[in-house]
């Protein structure tokens, strides 16, 4: 059987095996009420016919994502099962894809399934399947740029900067650079000012085609002003989040948590050097096609790096970026070859994927860790729901399943946009979650406030210890007393410690901090 059909067949087959083991994860995983509610959530507001920007406050989630889901939910139902489906579909396209990277990249078939199977294990598909596919089509492309002479794989990735932009920014951020460095490594290659040219002329051609379509798109939708004030603002947002109070520390060894994810993390940060080393070894030995290789997955690691290792660097954000250094390893163990100091590097590859799969089946905060705890099937708003099994949470829930009216809205303080998902009820104003970031926005709080004093609000579900970092100035009632101020005449009527339901009437107390 020729390589090629081969390659076709089991891509097909890991496909098929990602399907059957995604839809047994998909119904046993519990629901997550931060981030896989807020994209369902905002999804089914689209499909509801709510503007992004002006009903809906997003920061540096782009549109794309959101109205992806919204069509989906307007052909499926604005269900957890049927957002779950569309996951799982991501899932098995991108881990057969993962698949055909490592082909790419020289691998056999043997390892090349394995790194399909490591990507499988560890990353958290259910909802974030887009940032993969972006990121892998990215590096493939940029992989055929430096084995084709033909320039329609920059022409593609110039297109993919712009739809990067329009679903997930920092997508477009990784295109961007390994568009940058194609062209840059044929430049080496050919020292060419007119080959040069040509090149960027192709990926500008693919940008300014992708750039129309997504404008006419976005015009039809109402969101283009919106998505363009997104852009222009993203870098001065992201920096500001990345030097915040508000940042999650670094994790250290013997402190709280996983000291094998500390390790990870770690180490995470010296792949991309290891790769740096590696590529400029294989271009000192003159073995070009290897050096580019070696060099593209360096700088793709460093792009998708640096959010994580800065500013979340937790389990949820290692299981989301942990496949630039899978694939940046895949690249290595297939330079190896006979040199005995890359077969070194190689093994200490090997090590480290096998730790990642480890931890990710042992750590709560990822996919696999999360389906040991079992789901608790509670019918929602006529849908069966897998919740975690808390019994706080259930209760509240049920309570306001029973208790409140159609289209009534609910406000899920600071940040439950699945309770609103499930109970099918919309936000009282724009805000989906409120931590300090949003105060950065003029207006954010005092629209939110206006949302709590709107006389049809009549219930609050709200977490008063959720917060973004250990920081005490991290919880609501500190960054934001003038709202803790305005929940607290809302009266408690449950004995949750965790999950508040507030009723307005009355008054509730937040627990003493010092800020």
């Amino acid at each position: 059987m020729r390589a090629g059909v081969k390659d076709i067949l089991l891509a097909a087959a890991i496909a098929v095996v990602v399907l059957l083991h995604g839809a047994w994860l998909a119904r046993i995983t519990p629901f997550n009420m931060g981030d896989e509610g807020y994209l369902y959530y905002i999804a089914w507001r689209v499909q509801q016919g709510a503007r992004l920007f002006e009903d809906i406050e997003l920061f540096t989630y782009a549109p794309g994502l959101f109205q992806l889901w919204g069509e989906w939910f307007d052909l499926f139902g604005p269900t957890v099962a049927s957002g779950r489906a569309l996951g799982v579909l991501l899932a098995a396209l991108n881990v057969a894809l993962s698949y055909g990277v490592a082909r790419a990249l020289g691998l056999r078939f043997g390892p090349a399934i394995g790194i399909a199977a490591v990507i499988l294990l560890s990353y958290p598909w259910l909802f974030r399947g887009h940032i993969l596919l972006l990121s892998q089509l990215a590096l493939l492309l940029s992989l055929f740029a430096q084995s084709s002479a033909g320039r329609l794989p920059l022409a593609l990735l110039g297109a993919l900067v712009i739809v990067g932009a329009a679903v997930r920014i920092d997508a477009a951020a990784t295109a961007g650079a390994l568009a940058f460095g194609s062209v840059m490594l044929r430049l080496e290659a050919h020292r060419s000012l007119a080959k040069l040219g040509s090149d960027v002329l192709a990926g500008l051609i693919g940008a300014t085609l992708a750039g129309l379509a997504v404008a006419l798109a976005y015009s039809q939708v109402g969101v283009l002003a919106g998505w363009l004030g997104q852009l222009r603002d993203f870098a001065g947002f992201a920096h500001s989040r990345s030097v915040a109070w508000y940042k999650l520390p670094f994790p250290r060894l013997g402190g709280p948590g996983s000291d094998l994810m500390t390790l990870l993390m770690l180490s995470s940060a010296a792949w991309p050097l290891l790769g740096v080393a590696a590529a400029f070894y294989k271009r000192w030995q003159s073995a070009s096609p290897e050096w580019r290789k070696l060099a593209l997955l360096s700088l793709f690691a460093v792009v998708n790096l640096p959010q994580f290792l800065i500013e979340r660097p937790d389990g949820a954000h290692l299981a989301d970026r942990a496949f630039a250094i899978v694939l940046l390893i895949a690249g290595l163990l297939s330079a190896a070859g006979h040199n005995r100091h890359l077969r070194v590097v190689g093994a200490a590859g090997m090590i480290w994927l096998a730790a990642l799969v480890v931890w990710s089946f042992r750590d709560a905060g990822t996919l696999h860790g999360a389906a040991r705890v079992p789901a608790l099937a509670v019918m929602l708003a006529g849908e069966p729901v897998p919740l975690p099994e808390d019994r706080h949470l259930v209760v509240a829930l049920q309570y306001l399943d029973r208790n409140l009216g159609p289209q009534e809205s609910l406000a899920s303080l600071p940040f439950a946009p699945g309770a609103n998902f499930v109970l099918k009820r919309p936000m009282p104003s724009p805000q989906v979650n409120f931590f300090p970031f949003n105060q950065q926005r003029v207006g954010s709080e005092d629209a939110l406030r206006r949302g709590l004093a709107a006389p049809t609000l009549r219930y609050v579900l709200l977490q008063p210890d959720f917060q973004m970092s250990p920081d005490p100035r991290a919880n609501i009632s500190c960054y934001a007393p003038r709202l803790a101020a305005d929940l607290n005449r809302f009266g408690k009527i449950n004995q949750s410690e965790r999950w508040w339901v507030l009723q307005k009437g009355g008054r509730s107390i937040f627990p003493a901090r010092a800020c």
